[in-house]
């Protein structure tokens, strides 16, 4: 895992100095693996302590956490590493060198003055029972503030290729490097992981005969998102539309607009503020709009237009804000 040309590199992320890094790289290219072994070198030189933040607690059960350092001790990175009540910890060290936390449990009033490194893995969700916990972009930055304190405290968040249009993007306005590996915004770095030795390595594997031509393939070894959105559905509407009602959400008021003609419906950043507006949410409602309480005529348009393929979405952003929407009504 040691070699830096074909597996993910923490240091060559981090040496952009910026304070949110989005790493985003195939399966297996060591992304979890070297950000450890960087923070374990870091505390060796005296660089502060870390923390391991998985979304939910019994993905930081002491089972799961005994075993986190293996790797990298079975490669002599370390030499060991013991876990025990929620702290890890160097051999026959008795102060810890990191910590390891579940984003949906913490404290608020924690006080970790040492911890200089954040390390957020598995940021995005693959499909399956596990869900996003509700306003989890702002759950993350409370618990990034309680931490730092208003130091500079670097974090790394790690995921496969699981999709592009996510919570974190939308919140932040990200989108992904086009044609590089890095794309920076104020104090976030977007990073693909490209390594092509990697990818043909990978790309030798006997596994890697059964995948070849799967989408799977594009995905564990490509990195490209494995569960984006069906962007057939993504377009401009037409000259013929008409704004039929808006909805209100916490990203923003978007308009509903509907070509009779061609029986094609959209969802588009543009709307007219004198026609009904729904709210979804108790926190963005007020007395210009009308709190969404159940089915009612419109929300069943809605639902019945994107169940048969009708509806279409002015940009991928906004088809992921709705994405979830759907399920409500």
């Amino acid at each position: 895992m040691a070699n830096d040309n074909i597996f993910f590199d923490a240091d060559r992320t981090l040496s952009h100095n910026r304070l949110f890094n989005w790493v985003i790289g195939a399966r297996g290219v060591g992304k979890t693996f070297n950000s450890l072994e960087y923070a374990i070198r870091r505390y060796k030189k005296g660089k502060g302590q870390f923390i391991y933040l998985r979304r939910f607690k019994e993905e930081i059960k002491n089972t799961k956490m005994e075993k986190l350092f293996s790797p990298l001790e079975r490669e002599g990175v370390v030499e060991h590493v013991d876990y025990n009540n929620g702290a890890f910890y160097l051999k026959e060290e008795l102060e810890p060198c990191g910590y390891a936390f579940g984003l949906s449990s913490t404290e608020k009033s924690m006080a970790l003055p040492d911890v200089s490194l954040i390390i957020f893995d598995e940021f995005l969700i693959e499909k399956g029972y596990k869900r996003y916990l509700n306003d989890e972009v702002e759950t993350f930055l409370n618990f990034y503030e309680t931490v730092a304190r208003m130091r500079d405290v670097p974090v790394l968040f790690l995921s496969n290729a699981v999709s592009f249009y996510n919570p974190y993007f939308v919140y932040f306005d990200l989108t992904t490097p086009f044609n590089s590996e890095f794309k920076k915004k104020g104090e976030h770095l977007v990073q693909l992981v490209k390594s092509e030795k990697y990818s043909e390595v990978k790309k030798q594997t006997r596994f890697y005969d059964i995948i070849g031509d799967t989408r799977y393939a594009e995905y564990s070894v490509e990195n490209k998102p494995l569960y984006d959105y069906n962007r057939k559905q993504v377009g401009r509407k037409s000259n013929r539309a008409i704004n039929l009602f808006n909805i209100k959400t916490e990203q923003g008021v978007y308009g509903f607009w509907s070509d009779f003609a061609n029986q094609l419906f959209y969802i588009s950043n543009d709307y007219d503020e004198k026609i009904v507006t729904y709210s979804l949410h108790t926190s963005v409602h007020d007395n210009d709009d009308i709190l969404l309480k159940g089915n009612n005529y419109h929300m069943k348009l809605f639902k019945d237009v994107f169940y048969k393929g009708l509806l279409y979405f002015e940009s991928a952003k906004i088809q992921m804000v709705f994405s979830d929407i759907v399920k409500k009504f």
